[in-house]
């Protein structure tokens, strides 16, 4: 079922029997925040306490929220459908699911947080998933800031802006942390011990394989030639960490011991 957030909204509206003033626009969003935060199980303690529009939102929609169970509860909506649309929790939140960017106030730089094939995206690949932006911020202690002008924000993305420290802080845990686990994965994959093992392996399998199909041959006569396939189960800069870190001098040499193995 496709459903819009306009849509959405009207739906809580009319379930919780909200009545929105649309002129006050600073109340909207406020009940809003509090109903995405509602189902998100993210109550802001400090709007719960100080703001009664806030906690009459957040109250209202646990209240519609809790008619709903994991597997899908009916949730009625007689003004817009005699019918009755089934709707789950999970399914209400990935309907209000936005992308969100978190942008360095200092230098407009920006670390996109959304799903893959999230159509928000475009053709950017994100930095992380959605839900990884606001536990982040939480666990590292950051300090979004606030009455920044987003009046250029795009459709479905929400923007978190952030002092240029702790963006930094936010871009080492998101990018740093990721660039040093490639560059360890990296580092194994081209590991010479490990790649003379995958050698190894290839020229035992090469020898194996052949004497399966063609029983009765001597490896000996064809051992040079099956050699020559090696390279091709090696990426190049894998070969060329075999020819010049390896214990060969030269090609050929490595060729011989694939050989030798092979027969």
């Amino acid at each position: 079922m496709k459903i819009t957030k306009r849509q959405l909204r009207r739906i809580f509206e009319q379930t919780t029997q909200f009545h929105d003033d649309r002129s006050h626009r600073e109340e909207e969003d406020v009940e809003e925040i509090a109903r995405y935060d509602a189902l998100n199980n993210n109550m802001d303690k400090t709007l719960y306490r100080d703001n009664p529009d806030y906690r009459q939102a957040y109250d209202d929609m646990i209240s519609a929220a809790g008619n709903l169970d994991e597997e899908g509860t009916d949730l009625s909506c007689n003004q817009l459908d005699e019918s009755k649309m089934k709707i789950t929790r999970r399914q209400l939140r990935q309907i209000i699911k936005e992308a969100i960017d978190i942008t360095n106030a200092s230098t407009g730089e920006v670390l996109i947080f959304a799903d893959e094939g999230d159509p928000a995206l475009g053709d950017f690949k994100p930095d992380a998933p959605e839900l990884a932006a606001r536990d982040v911020i939480k666990r590292l202690g950051l300090t979004p800031l606030e009455n920044m002008d987003d009046s250029d924000r795009e459709p479905g993305v929400e923007e978190i802006y952030l002092g240029a420290e702790d963006w930094a802080e936010m871009d080492y845990e998101i990018g740093g942390k990721r660039h040093k686990r490639k560059a360890k994965k990296e580092l194994a994959r081209l590991n010479i011990d490990n790649l003379m093992t995958r050698l190894e392996d290839w020229a035992a399998n090469a020898g194996e394989e052949y004497v399966a199909d063609n029983p009765g041959v001597d490896l000996q006569d064809i051992a040079w030639d099956l050699a020559q396939g090696a390279e091709y189960s090696f990426e190049p800069d894998e070969w060329n960490a075999l020819l010049y870190t390896g214990p060969f001098e030269g090609e050929d040499d490595l060729y011989t011991y694939v050989a030798d193995i092979i027969a």
